[in-house]
């Protein structure tokens, strides 16, 4: 039983974890494009 349990644990963990990355993945590229609109802006 804990090792069921622990098994369990450790791939909540990696689904945590992959959803945290694809969190900051998709916040660092809504900055970059924020920044290239703020930049167009600017230039234009």
């Amino acid at each position: 039983m804990s090792y069921s349990t622990s098994t369990d644990m450790s791939r909540k963990k990696k689904m945590y974890n992959l959803m945290f990355l694809n969190n900051v993945n998709a916040f660092s590229h809504f900055k970059s494009s924020l920044c290239l609109r703020q930049d167009r802006s600017v230039s234009s």
